[in-house]
Protein backbone atom coordinates (compact mmCIF):
# COMPACT_ATOMS: atom_id res chain seq x y z
CA UNK A 1 0.00 0.00 0.00
CA UNK A 2 1.27 3.06 -1.12
CA UNK A 3 1.65 6.28 1.24
CA UNK A 4 2.02 10.33 1.10
CA UNK A 5 5.79 9.72 2.58
CA UNK A 6 6.17 7.20 -0.05
CA UNK A 7 5.16 9.85 -2.86
CA UNK A 8 7.14 12.62 -1.04
CA UNK A 9 10.52 10.72 -1.10
CA UNK A 10 10.19 9.59 -4.90
CA UNK A 11 9.53 13.29 -5.60
CA UNK A 12 12.30 14.49 -3.38
CA UNK A 13 14.99 12.16 -5.36
CA UNK A 14 13.56 13.20 -8.69
CA UNK A 15 13.74 16.59 -7.59
CA UNK A 16 17.63 15.97 -6.61
CA UNK A 17 18.22 14.91 -10.05
CA UNK A 18 18.05 10.80 -9.15
CA UNK A 19 16.66 8.99 -12.03
CA UNK A 20 13.65 6.80 -11.71
CA UNK A 21 15.85 3.49 -11.81
CA UNK A 22 18.03 4.47 -9.22
CA UNK A 23 14.75 5.51 -7.47
CA UNK A 24 13.66 2.40 -7.60
CA UNK A 25 16.95 -0.19 -6.71
CA UNK A 26 16.93 1.59 -3.79
CA UNK A 27 13.29 1.43 -2.82
CA UNK A 28 13.26 -2.54 -3.18
CA UNK A 29 16.39 -2.76 -1.24
CA UNK A 30 14.67 -0.47 1.91
CA UNK A 31 12.20 -3.81 1.50
CA UNK A 32 8.91 -1.77 -0.76
CA UNK A 33 7.09 -4.27 -2.59
CA UNK A 34 7.35 -3.90 -5.98
CA UNK A 35 3.71 -3.46 -6.47
CA UNK A 36 3.64 -0.29 -4.03
CA UNK A 37 6.75 1.41 -5.70
CA UNK A 38 5.01 1.06 -9.32
CA UNK A 39 1.39 2.58 -7.98
CA UNK A 40 3.29 5.65 -6.33
CA UNK A 41 5.84 6.33 -9.80
CA UNK A 42 1.61 5.95 -11.58
CA UNK A 43 0.25 8.39 -9.37
CA UNK A 44 3.19 10.91 -9.50
CA UNK A 45 2.62 10.52 -12.94
CA UNK A 46 -1.17 11.45 -13.01
CA UNK A 47 -0.51 14.57 -10.50
CA UNK A 48 2.52 15.82 -12.99
CA UNK A 49 -0.13 14.95 -16.55
CA UNK A 50 -2.96 17.45 -14.18
CA UNK A 51 -0.80 19.73 -13.44
CA UNK A 52 0.70 20.43 -16.37
CA UNK A 53 -2.14 21.21 -18.20
CA UNK A 54 -3.23 24.18 -17.53
CA UNK A 55 0.34 25.25 -17.84
CA UNK A 56 0.35 24.08 -21.83
CA UNK A 57 -3.31 26.29 -22.07
CA UNK A 58 -1.31 29.42 -20.76
CA UNK A 59 1.28 28.29 -23.43
CA UNK A 60 -0.54 28.21 -26.27
CA UNK A 61 -2.78 31.66 -25.20
CA UNK A 62 0.87 32.93 -25.08
CA UNK A 63 1.90 32.26 -28.72
CA UNK A 64 -1.41 32.87 -29.73
CA UNK A 65 -1.58 36.59 -28.37
CA UNK A 66 2.07 36.89 -29.37
CA UNK A 67 1.23 35.64 -33.26
CA UNK A 68 -1.84 38.04 -33.31
CA UNK A 69 0.72 41.09 -31.78
CA UNK A 70 3.26 40.77 -34.29
CA UNK A 71 0.25 40.40 -37.02
CA UNK A 72 -1.12 44.26 -35.85
CA UNK A 73 2.71 45.28 -36.01
CA UNK A 74 3.17 44.49 -39.45
CA UNK A 75 -0.16 45.07 -41.03
CA UNK A 76 -0.29 48.48 -39.00
CA UNK A 77 3.24 49.44 -40.35
CA UNK A 78 2.34 48.64 -43.65
CA UNK A 79 -1.17 50.55 -43.41
CA UNK A 80 0.90 53.38 -41.53
CA UNK A 81 3.27 53.12 -44.53
CA UNK A 82 1.02 53.50 -47.49
CA UNK A 83 -1.66 55.90 -46.08
CA UNK A 84 1.17 58.34 -44.24
CA UNK A 85 5.00 57.52 -45.19
CA UNK A 86 4.03 57.61 -48.87
CA UNK A 87 2.78 60.78 -50.09
CA UNK A 88 -0.79 60.89 -52.14
CA UNK A 89 -0.31 60.74 -55.92
CA UNK A 90 -2.23 63.92 -56.27
CA UNK A 91 0.22 65.71 -53.94
CA UNK A 92 3.31 64.74 -55.74
CA UNK A 93 1.98 65.89 -59.29
CA UNK A 94 0.69 68.86 -58.43
CA UNK A 95 4.06 69.17 -56.21
CA UNK A 96 5.88 68.55 -59.61
CA UNK A 97 3.87 70.95 -61.48
CA UNK A 98 4.50 73.72 -59.06
CA UNK A 99 8.26 72.89 -58.67
CA UNK A 100 8.58 72.26 -62.39
CA UNK A 101 6.85 75.75 -63.34
CA UNK A 102 9.55 77.62 -61.11
CA UNK A 103 12.54 76.13 -63.34
CA UNK A 104 14.70 78.09 -65.69
CA UNK A 105 16.58 75.52 -67.38
CA UNK A 106 16.79 72.30 -68.15
CA UNK A 107 18.59 69.22 -70.54
CA UNK A 108 16.20 66.45 -72.56
CA UNK A 109 16.21 63.78 -75.09
CA UNK A 110 13.14 62.75 -76.72
CA UNK A 111 11.78 60.11 -78.86
CA UNK A 112 8.73 59.74 -80.71
CA UNK A 113 6.60 57.93 -83.17
CA UNK A 114 3.47 58.23 -84.49
CA UNK A 115 0.97 56.97 -87.31
CA UNK A 116 -1.09 59.40 -89.47
CA UNK A 117 -4.07 59.16 -92.09
CA UNK A 118 -4.20 62.37 -94.61
CA UNK A 119 -6.22 63.14 -96.61
CA UNK A 120 -5.15 65.97 -99.20
CA UNK A 121 -6.81 66.20 -103.12
CA UNK A 122 -6.15 69.40 -104.87
CA UNK A 123 -4.09 70.26 -108.34
CA UNK A 124 -0.27 70.19 -106.58
CA UNK A 125 -0.42 67.81 -104.13
CA UNK A 126 -1.55 63.81 -104.67
CA UNK A 127 -3.97 62.42 -101.90
CA UNK A 128 -1.47 61.12 -98.74
CA UNK A 129 -3.85 58.52 -96.73
CA UNK A 130 -0.47 56.84 -94.80
CA UNK A 131 2.19 58.84 -92.65
CA UNK A 132 4.56 57.02 -90.71
CA UNK A 133 7.25 59.23 -88.31
CA UNK A 134 10.17 58.34 -86.04
CA UNK A 135 11.67 61.04 -84.87
CA UNK A 136 14.18 62.01 -81.81
CA UNK A 137 16.01 65.01 -80.38
CA UNK A 138 18.11 66.56 -77.62
CA UNK A 139 19.16 69.55 -76.46
CA UNK A 140 19.33 72.41 -73.60
CA UNK A 141 16.52 74.89 -72.84
CA UNK A 142 16.95 78.38 -70.75
CA UNK A 143 14.11 80.66 -70.69
CA UNK A 144 15.11 82.85 -68.30
CA UNK A 145 14.38 85.49 -70.30
CA UNK A 146 10.29 84.90 -71.87
CA UNK A 147 11.17 87.36 -74.80
CA UNK A 148 14.94 86.16 -75.23
CA UNK A 149 15.11 82.18 -74.50
CA UNK A 150 18.44 80.22 -75.43
CA UNK A 151 18.21 76.66 -76.77
CA UNK A 152 20.47 74.43 -78.37
CA UNK A 153 18.93 71.43 -80.09
CA UNK A 154 19.68 69.14 -82.37
CA UNK A 155 16.52 66.93 -84.40
CA UNK A 156 16.07 63.97 -86.62
CA UNK A 157 13.24 62.42 -88.73
CA UNK A 158 12.89 59.84 -90.46
CA UNK A 159 9.08 59.80 -92.62
CA UNK A 160 7.34 57.40 -94.84
CA UNK A 161 4.03 58.36 -96.77
CA UNK A 162 2.03 55.92 -99.00
CA UNK A 163 -1.54 56.05 -101.40
CA UNK A 164 -2.40 53.80 -103.33
CA UNK A 165 -0.62 55.69 -106.54
CA UNK A 166 2.41 56.87 -104.78
CA UNK A 167 4.84 56.25 -102.13
CA UNK A 168 8.20 58.60 -100.55
CA UNK A 169 10.54 59.17 -98.11
CA UNK A 170 11.50 62.38 -96.48
CA UNK A 171 14.49 61.92 -94.25
CA UNK A 172 16.07 65.01 -92.46
CA UNK A 173 18.84 65.86 -89.41
CA UNK A 174 19.80 69.88 -88.33
CA UNK A 175 20.56 71.56 -85.51
CA UNK A 176 18.89 74.92 -84.20
CA UNK A 177 20.26 77.09 -81.85
CA UNK A 178 18.31 80.36 -80.70
CA UNK A 179 19.98 83.35 -79.03
CA UNK A 180 20.08 87.47 -79.75
CA UNK A 181 16.47 86.82 -81.23
CA UNK A 182 17.99 85.46 -84.31
CA UNK A 183 17.71 81.91 -85.02
CA UNK A 184 20.41 79.79 -86.25
CA UNK A 185 19.73 76.37 -88.81
CA UNK A 186 21.95 74.19 -89.61
CA UNK A 187 20.60 71.05 -92.08
CA UNK A 188 22.85 67.77 -91.21
CA UNK A 189 20.96 66.13 -94.22
CA UNK A 190 17.63 66.21 -95.93
CA UNK A 191 15.96 64.25 -98.42
CA UNK A 192 12.83 63.57 -100.30
CA UNK A 193 12.12 60.49 -102.31
CA UNK A 194 8.40 60.22 -104.47
CA UNK A 195 7.13 57.75 -106.76
CA UNK A 196 4.11 58.09 -108.24
CA UNK A 197 1.11 56.82 -111.14
CA UNK A 198 -0.92 59.90 -110.39
CA UNK A 199 -0.65 62.34 -113.75
CA UNK A 200 -0.69 65.42 -111.03
CA UNK A 201 2.50 64.16 -109.25
CA UNK A 202 4.72 65.41 -112.19
CA UNK A 203 4.85 68.56 -110.98
CA UNK A 204 5.10 67.57 -107.81
CA UNK A 205 8.35 65.46 -108.56
CA UNK A 206 10.03 68.63 -110.25
CA UNK A 207 9.51 70.56 -107.65
CA UNK A 208 11.21 67.64 -105.03
CA UNK A 209 14.50 67.40 -107.68
CA UNK A 210 14.94 71.25 -107.62
CA UNK A 211 14.23 71.00 -103.52
CA UNK A 212 16.82 68.60 -103.15
CA UNK A 213 19.10 69.92 -104.94
CA UNK A 214 18.58 72.97 -103.22
CA UNK A 215 18.56 71.60 -99.90
CA UNK A 216 22.21 69.96 -100.53
CA UNK A 217 23.60 72.97 -101.40
CA UNK A 218 22.81 74.01 -97.73
CA UNK A 219 23.96 70.77 -96.33
CA UNK A 220 26.18 72.06 -93.53
CA UNK A 221 25.81 75.76 -93.64
CA UNK A 222 23.96 77.54 -90.95
CA UNK A 223 21.67 79.83 -92.11
CA UNK A 224 20.60 82.77 -89.45
CA UNK A 225 17.07 83.80 -89.22
CA UNK A 226 16.13 87.25 -87.75
CA UNK A 227 12.97 87.04 -85.66
CA UNK A 228 12.48 90.98 -85.07
CA UNK A 229 12.78 91.54 -88.94
CA UNK A 230 10.67 88.39 -90.29
CA UNK A 231 7.66 89.65 -87.48
CA UNK A 232 7.91 93.14 -87.99
CA UNK A 233 7.93 92.20 -91.80
CA UNK A 234 4.11 91.00 -91.30
CA UNK A 235 2.93 93.20 -88.58
CA UNK A 236 4.58 95.61 -86.57
CA UNK A 237 2.92 94.82 -83.05
CA UNK A 238 3.45 91.09 -83.95
CA UNK A 239 5.30 89.28 -81.32
CA UNK A 240 5.45 85.60 -80.71
CA UNK A 241 6.90 85.00 -77.42
CA UNK A 242 4.91 84.42 -73.81
CA UNK A 243 4.65 87.43 -71.40
CA UNK A 244 4.85 87.29 -68.02
CA UNK A 245 1.10 87.74 -67.90
CA UNK A 246 0.70 84.72 -70.81
CA UNK A 247 2.86 82.88 -68.39
CA UNK A 248 0.60 83.93 -65.35
CA UNK A 249 -2.48 82.29 -67.14
CA UNK A 250 -0.78 79.34 -68.08
CA UNK A 251 0.48 78.45 -64.67
CA UNK A 252 -3.21 79.21 -63.25
CA UNK A 253 -4.42 76.76 -65.92
CA UNK A 254 -2.02 73.80 -65.11
CA UNK A 255 -1.88 74.18 -60.86
CA UNK A 256 -5.80 74.09 -61.55
CA UNK A 257 -5.84 70.29 -62.38
CA UNK A 258 -9.26 70.50 -63.34
CA UNK A 259 -7.60 68.55 -66.83
CA UNK A 260 -5.97 65.46 -64.85
CA UNK A 261 -9.52 62.76 -64.74
CA UNK A 262 -7.60 60.10 -62.85
CA UNK A 263 -4.49 59.54 -60.64
CA UNK A 264 -2.33 56.90 -58.93
CA UNK A 265 0.61 55.74 -57.74
CA UNK A 266 2.72 53.10 -59.68
CA UNK A 267 5.43 52.55 -56.72
CA UNK A 268 9.09 54.04 -56.54
CA UNK A 269 11.55 53.71 -58.85
CA UNK A 270 15.17 54.71 -59.86
CA UNK A 271 14.83 56.79 -63.35
CA UNK A 272 18.49 57.51 -64.71
CA UNK A 273 20.03 56.98 -61.47
CA UNK A 274 17.71 59.40 -59.48
CA UNK A 275 14.94 57.78 -57.23
CA UNK A 276 11.51 58.78 -58.11
CA UNK A 277 7.82 58.04 -57.87
CA UNK A 278 6.52 56.88 -61.00
CA UNK A 279 2.78 58.11 -60.94
CA UNK A 280 0.00 57.17 -64.02
CA UNK A 281 -1.99 60.01 -64.71
CA UNK A 282 -4.92 60.55 -66.86
CA UNK A 283 -6.12 63.88 -68.46
CA UNK A 284 -8.61 65.24 -70.48
CA UNK A 285 -8.35 69.05 -71.62
CA UNK A 286 -11.79 71.08 -72.83
CA UNK A 287 -12.84 74.17 -73.42
CA UNK A 288 -10.98 75.60 -70.69
CA UNK A 289 -7.89 75.29 -72.88
CA UNK A 290 -9.12 76.46 -76.13
CA UNK A 291 -10.47 79.54 -74.75
CA UNK A 292 -7.05 80.05 -73.08
CA UNK A 293 -4.99 79.57 -76.66
CA UNK A 294 -7.94 81.78 -78.36
CA UNK A 295 -7.22 84.50 -75.94
CA UNK A 296 -2.59 84.41 -75.60
CA UNK A 297 -3.10 84.24 -79.72
CA UNK A 298 -5.76 87.20 -80.37
CA UNK A 299 -3.82 89.35 -77.88
CA UNK A 300 -0.99 88.89 -79.28
CA UNK A 301 -2.80 89.97 -83.33
CA UNK A 302 -1.27 86.80 -85.50
CA UNK A 303 -4.29 86.38 -86.86
CA UNK A 304 -5.46 89.56 -89.49
CA UNK A 305 -9.01 89.97 -90.47
CA UNK A 306 -9.13 88.25 -93.61
CA UNK A 307 -7.83 84.79 -91.72
CA UNK A 308 -10.32 85.58 -88.63
CA UNK A 309 -12.36 82.89 -90.58
CA UNK A 310 -10.26 80.29 -91.12
CA UNK A 311 -8.58 80.83 -87.23
CA UNK A 312 -12.17 80.35 -85.89
CA UNK A 313 -12.43 76.92 -87.93
CA UNK A 314 -9.49 75.82 -86.77
CA UNK A 315 -10.41 76.01 -82.74
CA UNK A 316 -13.74 75.02 -83.77
CA UNK A 317 -11.90 71.42 -85.11
CA UNK A 318 -9.43 71.48 -82.00
CA UNK A 319 -12.19 72.13 -79.91
CA UNK A 320 -13.90 68.78 -80.91
CA UNK A 321 -10.67 66.69 -80.71
CA UNK A 322 -9.22 68.04 -77.57
CA UNK A 323 -11.37 65.98 -74.86
CA UNK A 324 -9.23 62.61 -76.37
CA UNK A 325 -8.00 61.03 -72.90
CA UNK A 326 -4.44 60.87 -72.73
CA UNK A 327 -2.61 58.36 -70.92
CA UNK A 328 0.44 59.45 -69.32
CA UNK A 329 3.20 57.81 -67.10
CA UNK A 330 5.46 60.37 -64.80
CA UNK A 331 8.28 60.01 -62.70
CA UNK A 332 8.81 62.96 -60.31
CA UNK A 333 11.96 63.08 -57.64
CA UNK A 334 11.62 61.82 -54.06
CA UNK A 335 14.08 64.12 -53.08
CA UNK A 336 13.33 67.43 -55.58
CA UNK A 337 9.79 67.04 -57.00
CA UNK A 338 11.61 67.60 -60.33
CA UNK A 339 9.90 65.52 -63.48
CA UNK A 340 12.86 63.38 -64.75
CA UNK A 341 10.65 60.94 -67.24
CA UNK A 342 7.72 61.15 -69.77
CA UNK A 343 5.77 58.97 -71.57
CA UNK A 344 2.35 58.23 -73.17
CA UNK A 345 1.15 55.63 -76.10
CA UNK A 346 -2.10 57.01 -76.24
CA UNK A 347 -1.46 60.17 -78.00
CA UNK A 348 -4.21 61.83 -80.57
CA UNK A 349 -3.76 65.13 -82.69
CA UNK A 350 -6.10 66.28 -85.21
CA UNK A 351 -4.48 67.78 -88.46
CA UNK A 352 -6.43 71.42 -89.36
CA UNK A 353 -5.89 72.86 -92.67
CA UNK A 354 -8.00 76.20 -93.94
CA UNK A 355 -10.25 75.09 -91.10
CA UNK A 356 -10.82 71.37 -91.82
CA UNK A 357 -9.58 68.53 -90.25
CA UNK A 358 -7.69 66.44 -92.95
CA UNK A 359 -6.36 63.90 -90.66
CA UNK A 360 -5.16 62.52 -87.48
CA UNK A 361 -1.96 61.52 -85.64
CA UNK A 362 -1.37 58.73 -82.88
CA UNK A 363 1.83 58.01 -81.80
CA UNK A 364 3.78 57.43 -78.47
CA UNK A 365 6.10 59.75 -76.62
CA UNK A 366 9.05 59.74 -74.55
CA UNK A 367 10.76 62.31 -73.22
CA UNK A 368 13.72 62.45 -70.45
CA UNK A 369 14.55 65.63 -68.59
CA UNK A 370 17.97 66.64 -66.51
CA UNK A 371 20.38 69.40 -65.59
CA UNK A 372 17.70 71.75 -64.45
CA UNK A 373 18.45 75.18 -63.38
CA UNK A 374 21.55 75.30 -64.78
CA UNK A 375 23.11 77.72 -67.20
CA UNK A 376 23.55 76.78 -70.59
CA UNK A 377 26.17 78.17 -73.25
CA UNK A 378 25.02 78.50 -76.64
CA UNK A 379 27.18 80.57 -78.92
CA UNK A 380 27.02 82.53 -82.55
CA UNK A 381 27.59 80.30 -85.43
CA UNK A 382 30.52 81.30 -87.19
CA UNK A 383 29.79 82.25 -91.34
CA UNK A 384 26.08 82.27 -90.63
CA UNK A 385 24.16 83.27 -94.28
CA UNK A 386 21.26 85.48 -93.67
CA UNK A 387 18.15 84.04 -94.94
CA UNK A 388 17.63 86.95 -96.97
CA UNK A 389 20.89 85.80 -99.08
CA UNK A 390 19.60 82.81 -99.28
CA UNK A 391 15.46 83.17 -101.10
CA UNK A 392 17.69 85.64 -103.21
CA UNK A 393 19.90 82.95 -104.28
CA UNK A 394 16.82 80.75 -104.83
CA UNK A 395 14.74 82.56 -106.81
CA UNK A 396 17.52 84.37 -109.08
CA UNK A 397 18.72 80.22 -109.62
CA UNK A 398 14.86 79.26 -110.69
CA UNK A 399 13.73 82.92 -112.42
CA UNK A 400 16.61 84.75 -113.31
CA UNK A 401 17.91 88.16 -112.13
CA UNK A 402 15.89 89.77 -115.02
CA UNK A 403 13.11 87.97 -114.20
CA UNK A 404 13.19 88.79 -110.58
CA UNK A 405 13.97 92.66 -111.66
CA UNK A 406 11.16 92.71 -113.85
CA UNK A 407 8.87 90.85 -111.07
CA UNK A 408 9.27 93.72 -109.04
CA UNK A 409 10.01 91.54 -106.22
CA UNK A 410 12.77 92.77 -103.81
CA UNK A 411 14.26 89.75 -102.53
CA UNK A 412 15.85 91.25 -98.93
CA UNK A 413 12.37 92.14 -98.13
CA UNK A 414 10.35 89.33 -98.75
CA UNK A 415 8.47 87.91 -95.81
CA UNK A 416 9.44 84.26 -95.05
CA UNK A 417 5.74 83.68 -94.34
CA UNK A 418 4.69 80.11 -95.52
CA UNK A 419 2.03 82.07 -97.88
CA UNK A 420 4.55 84.76 -99.49
CA UNK A 421 6.63 82.11 -100.33
CA UNK A 422 3.65 80.00 -101.69
CA UNK A 423 2.47 82.47 -103.05
CA UNK A 424 5.44 83.11 -105.41
CA UNK A 425 6.28 80.01 -106.32
CA UNK A 426 2.80 78.29 -106.71
CA UNK A 427 0.22 81.63 -107.15
CA UNK A 428 -2.69 79.17 -108.39
CA UNK A 429 -2.18 77.01 -104.84
CA UNK A 430 -3.15 79.56 -102.43
CA UNK A 431 -4.29 76.68 -99.94
CA UNK A 432 -2.03 74.22 -99.98
CA UNK A 433 -0.33 75.60 -97.00
CA UNK A 434 -2.05 76.82 -94.21
CA UNK A 435 -2.61 80.03 -93.60
CA UNK A 436 -0.82 81.19 -89.98
CA UNK A 437 3.02 81.57 -90.63
CA UNK A 438 5.32 78.67 -89.45
CA UNK A 439 7.08 81.69 -87.34
CA UNK A 440 3.97 82.63 -85.61
CA UNK A 441 4.01 79.95 -82.88
CA UNK A 442 6.56 80.04 -80.15
CA UNK A 443 9.44 77.30 -81.07
CA UNK A 444 9.35 74.55 -78.70
CA UNK A 445 11.20 71.07 -78.73
CA UNK A 446 7.83 69.01 -79.06
CA UNK A 447 6.81 70.92 -82.38
CA UNK A 448 9.22 69.81 -84.38
CA UNK A 449 7.93 67.09 -85.10
CA UNK A 450 4.37 67.80 -86.10
CA UNK A 451 5.47 70.21 -88.28
CA UNK A 452 7.84 68.45 -90.22
CA UNK A 453 4.94 66.01 -90.81
CA UNK A 454 2.15 68.75 -91.35
CA UNK A 455 4.77 70.18 -93.89
CA UNK A 456 5.69 66.82 -96.05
Amino acid sequence: MITQELIAHINQQLAQGATSEAIRESLLQAGWPTSDIDEAFKSLDSQTSTLSSPKKSSNTLLISISALLIFCLIGGGAFAYFTFLTPNPTEIFKKSLQTSLNTTSFSFAATSTADAEIQIDNEIVPPLSNVSIASNSNGSIDFRSLDAPLFDVAFGTLTNFNTATSSGLISMRLNERYLNKNLYINLKNFNVSYTSTDPRAAGMQVFIGLANGFMASLENKWIRIDIDKTIHSVNSSHQIFLTQEDMTMIRNYVLSMSYVTSMSNGGRETVNNVPTYHLKVTTQHGQELINLIRKIILEKQTIVPKDMDAFNKNMEVLSRNISQKINWDIWVGRNDSLIYRITSSSLVIPIVMNGAQIGTVTGNLEVNLSNYNRPISVTVPQSALPLEQILQNLFTSMFGSKAISASGITIPNVSVGANNIQGLLFPRAQNVIPSINYTEAPLHAGDYGHRAHTRS
